[in-house]
């Protein structure tokens, strides 16, 4: 009784396996048949297709490229374009501006203008250009000198520059109305001017000094006779120098912060002759609109002995800035 059982069941399973196969052999042809008949035609469709999107993609090059090269174009709708076509409107040295860096920028000038009731600049669009050319600049050559900007410094330098805006959360609802954009975008921006002042700070020549200043030439060459005779400088500063912001700390400039050029405030006279010094050195009488310096550098570091100016105009240079707008 059992065997015919199985049996009958096996002869089911003949008959359903044979039926599954069948059925898919008839599934395939006819699908192969539909594949053939069609596939000439969905060629067809999809090479019209192609060609159709190259060739609206390539009349919107032209359109944008004539709005940004010819007729100089910056609305939202060049704003949004940009995405598409990134254009280059500048290079500095190996560093390619694109339309879109560009557009952005000059929408966050506008919104901000526009939160603060202000009148947009006419040359708004070169005056930003130039300013990311300039961080080009900056950022290239803070490569090439090795210096670094961390997350750190630019978290304290957006705390800075926010700080008297409130928390955290009033930054970040302060800097997306006033600019229309988010933290990260506005910590970027702060990124080239974060790296110039590293590169003052670890790079530039700078001074720790102290003067004597006096009213009468004769007076300070005297003067500068004992003290290469053995005086003491600070001594002879808090006794003889007329300057009475400095005299009583010894003739300490800057209250013993470190001088840089071109941002000490000192005469040009004072200047020049300071950063001539090395450390423990003592100048000459040096005559200024004030009276007459004798002039001590204590402390002097930095490998970049050149003003700010001169150094900007030789990366400038070094970097060929090319505008194509």
């Amino acid at each position: 009784m059992f065997n015919k059982i199985v049996s009958k069941i096996r002869v089911v399973e003949r008959f359903l396996l044979k039926f599954f196969v069948n059925l898919g052999s008839f599934f395939k042809k006819y699908f192969n048949l539909i594949v053939q008949k069609l596939r000439p035609r969905w060629r067809t469709i999809a090479k019209t297709a192609l060609i159709s999107i190259c060739m609206l993609y390539v009349i919107g090059a032209v359109a944008f490229g004539v709005r940004l090269y010819k007729q100089k174009k910056f609305e939202k709708i060049d704003f949004w374009a940009s995405y598409v076509y990134p254009f280059p409107v500048s290079n500095v040295g190996r560093t390619f501006i694109i339309s879109k860096g560009l557009n952005q920028k000059i929408l966050w000038s506008k919104t901000f203008a526009q939160a603060m009731q202000l009148e947009v600049p006419e040359d708004i669009e070169r005056s930003i250009l130039e300013d990311m050319q300039n961080d080009a600049v900056i950022m290239q050559e803070a490569g090439r000198l090795g210096v670094v900007v961390t997350r750190s410094d630019l978290d304290t330098a957006f705390e800075q520059a926010v700080g008297g805006v409130g928390g955290e959360e009033q930054a970040i609802a302060f800097i997306k109305n006033s600019y229309g954009m988010n933290v990260t975008q506005f910590k970027q921006l702060m990124l080239p001017k974060i790296a110039l002042e590293r590169i003052r700070e670890e790079k530039f020549s700078k001074v720790i000094a102290r003067h004597i200043l006096f009213t009468d030439e004769n007076k300070a060459k005297e003067f500068e006779q004992k003290i290469r005779e053995g005086a003491n400088f600070e001594e002879v500063a808090k006794s003889e120098s007329t300057d009475q912001e400095t005299k009583e700390s010894g003739g300490l400039l800057a209250e013993g912060e470190y001088i840089f050029r071109e941002l000490s405030g000192l005469p040009e006279e004072m200047e020049n002759e300071l950063f001539k010094l090395n450390a423990g050195e003592m100048s000459g009488v040096v005559k200024s609109s004030f009276g007459y310096h004798l002039l001590k550098v204590e402390q002097k570091s930095g490998s970049i002995d050149e003003k700010p100016t001169q150094w900007y105009e030789q990366a400038e240079n070094r970097y060929h800035i090319n505008s194509y707008i």
